[in-house]
């Protein structure tokens, strides 16, 4: 069932808000550094990738030189 808003279509953007709750979800995100938030992580996880592909690089070419030694 959908629920039916007791606001007309007449009233301003301002009015419909101000009845919002107090604990609305969007309002509380108001003034996050949303850059430091999401962003430091997401380079941090994208820099770990970096490393660890490095890594699987250097011992695949390690792995190759001990075999070709090998042969």
């Amino acid at each position: 069932m959908e629920e039916q808003s007791n606001l007309s279509p007449e009233q301003s953007q301002e009015e419909q808000s101000s009845k919002r709750p107090d604990n609305c979800v969007p309002d509380s995100f108001k003034g996050l550094p949303i850059d430091g938030l999401i962003g430091g992580p997401l380079r941090a996880a994208a820099e770990a990738q970096q490393e660890f592909a490095n890594s699987t690089k250097e011992f695949l070419k390690k792995m190759a030189a001990e075999e070709n030694k090998g042969q």
